[in-house]
């Protein structure tokens, strides 16, 4: 049960930093 909850916590956290990535591209214009 640990295990899951962290894998589904880190895929949380890496849908949010990719988010953030394209939000800081699109608005740099790249």
């Amino acid at each position: 049960p640990e295990g899951i909850a962290r894998l589904a916590n880190s895929g949380i956290n890496v849908m949010q930093v990719t988010e953030l990535q394209s939000i800081n591209i699109s608005g740099n214009g790249f």
